[in-house]
């Protein structure tokens, strides 16, 4: 799985501190954008998965609209936007080509984090994932999903963050499930603009 980055971000608000991003990464940030401030991610996204005698390529582009409604409260409207598809089965191909639902949700910023004490940024992430998308990419109703992150920074440009949560959704027979979410993520900073991360 590999991915291109493209980022465009806009405020509405003289910005008194750099912009938190939060990408690339696997784990949310405790940050949201500020209050009065709208931001814009985007990004090409690449996937490859390959079994005997099947192989898919999806690419898609994810994008993320961020709004401050408070100091300590943003919404939120995500989807993996256009998505092409093909998949190769027995040696026979398909295409597909549409749009990937739309998720709507909000995150409240709990508490800041402090390095001196070594106390995580804390956040809780609301989100329901609609079925607005083209046929073949549609779930199965509306699912919803509740997520809390924790980020940590460390000494020496180190920070950590992980973000348990729960969700639920439908299979394609319409049955409920519940399942279970946990990401975690090591970053350092290399330089002022460069990162890595695990």
């Amino acid at each position: 799985m590999g991915g291109l980055l493209c980022l465009i971000v806009c405020s509405t608000a003289q910005a008194k501190e750099p912009i938190a991003t939060d990408r690339p990464d696997f784990v949310e940030s405790s940050d949201i954008v500020g209050r009065g401030r709208f931001q814009i991610k985007t990004s090409i996204a690449f996937e490859r998965d390959k079994g005997t005698g099947y192989s898919s390529r999806v690419h898609s582009t994810p994008t993320l609209l961020r709004w401050g409604v408070s100091e300590d409260w943003e919404l939120r409207l995500e989807s993996d936007s256009a998505i092409r598809q093909q998949i190769t089965e027995a040696g026979i191909s398909s295409r597909q080509r549409g749009t990937a639902d739309v998720t709507q949700g909000g995150k409240w910023h709990w508490r800041d984090g402090d390095e001196d004490s070594g106390t995580p940024g804390l956040a809780w992430l609301v989100h329901v994932n609609l079925d607005s998308g083209s046929t073949a990419f549609r779930g199965q109703g509306p699912c919803p999903s509740l997520r809390m992150v924790a980020e940590r920074e460390l000494p020496g440009g180190w920070s950590a963050g992980a973000m348990p949560g729960i969700y639920q959704d439908r299979n394609e027979n319409e049955l409920r499930f519940t399942g279970a979410i946990l990401a975690g993520v090591l970053g350092k900073s290399l330089t002022d603009s460069l990162r890595g991360f695990v």
